[in-house]
């Protein structure tokens, strides 16, 4: 009988080692085709974007930062490939195709070539990797999932905050927009021309619209269209204004000056009232972020130096459920303070 026990003692022994040596095989052929694949991307962005610069110390070699400058270039402008199918399902939400718009659209105007789609891509790759990277590095799930959240809800925050910061900028350009235009239309210069003009006068981000108006019209663009597209690529309810009344004025004809001189005041009256309640609000804007960001920042914190910090509220149901109900007091909290917030000017 002892024999017998030793036998199948040593027969699961060989079975556990040689299910064992299988694993370690298989994860190994797994670890090596990815590795393989990334290598193999990453050559081909590298090539790829090396052949769309031209250099003229071509053939001498490039430095370690510049390789790497020119490879973020690429992957800023053409996005990553493998995750194009993710990307494509992200982009159906309407807010997430907005965040991934806005971002675009600050990359643009900061010097980097971007669309909506690779900037949503780089954001699922970078999601993915610090995942990946801490599920290795702290050896727990809730890090694996706390630390890419936090990643996505400060990217968020940061557009946001620069895309609120720009449309507050282009507003404080409007009024001397407006009195420039004003003064071009009534020394006679035609409506083009003042939008050229005023184009040559103003700074960015504002003179890239009427930059875009010049060029559609030099293109061949009516004018009614020219000013659609100012309004859509301004995203401002002002210029909106300002659009149509240039419009109808353009087309019927009449003295346009009154127009903008009644816009001008009115955007600048707007404007105190914004800055006023800039100012009265700033406390509550903060405590939004704050009750945003906080909760997820310390938990990823905590999960990070205490991977078990978390396991007992996923052992239990009674835990899973204080889970969701504080995820769901968090969420009514942050979409409370919005709406508290939202006054419309």
């Amino acid at each position: 009988m002892r024999a017998g026990v030793c036998r199948r003692m040593g027969g699961g022994a060989m079975e556990g080692g040689m299910l064992l040596g299988v694993s370690c095989v298989g994860g190994f052929c797994c670890a090596a085709g990815v590795g393989s694949s990334l290598y193999r991307g990453v050559s081909r962005a590298y090539s790829a974007a090396v052949a769309g610069v031209s250099d003229p110390r071509e053939g001498k070699g490039r430095d370690l930062r510049e390789s790497l400058g020119l490879l973020l270039r690429h992957y800023v402008r053409n996005g990553v490939a493998c995750f194009s199918e993710c990307t494509r399902l992200a982009m159906r939400s309407r807010r997430a195709r907005r965040v991934a718009s806005d971002a675009a659209g600050l990359l643009g105007r900061r010097g980097w070539d971007a669309s909506a789609e690779s900037a949503m891509s780089l954001c699922i790759a970078g999601c993915i990797a610090s995942s990946a990277a801490s599920a290795i590095v702290f050896k727990s799930l809730a890090s694996a999932v706390l630390v890419p959240a936090c990643l996505v809800a400060a990217a968020v925050l940061v557009v946001s905050q620069g895309g609120a910061k720009e449309r507050e900028k282009i507003r404080e350009q409007v009024p001397d927009a407006l009195r420039c235009m004003e003064a071009c239309l009534h020394a006679g210069l035609s409506l083009p021309q003042s939008f050229a003009e005023v184009a040559h006068e103003v700074d960015q981000p504002l003179k890239e619209s009427f930059l875009q108006v010049t060029r559609d019209i030099e293109l061949g663009f009516p004018m009614h269209e020219a000013l659609a597209r100012f309004h859509r690529n301004a995203g401002l309810d002002e210029l909106g204004f300002v659009a149509m009344a240039l419009d109808v004025q353009y087309s019927c004809g009449g003295n346009a000056t009154p127009v903008l001189h009644a816009a001008e005041d009115s955007i600048v009256r707007g404007l105190d009232l914004r800055r006023s309640l800039r100012v009265q609000t700033a406390q509550a804007r903060l405590s939004a972020q704050m009750v945003g960001v906080l909760p997820l920042f310390l938990l990823a914190v905590l999960s990070m130096a205490s991977p078990g910090f978390l396991d007992p509220f996923f052992a239990d149901a009674r835990g899973m459920a204080l889970l969701v109900l504080a995820a769901c007091m968090q969420v009514a909290g942050v979409l409370l303070i919005r709406k508290m917030l939202s006054v419309a000017v």
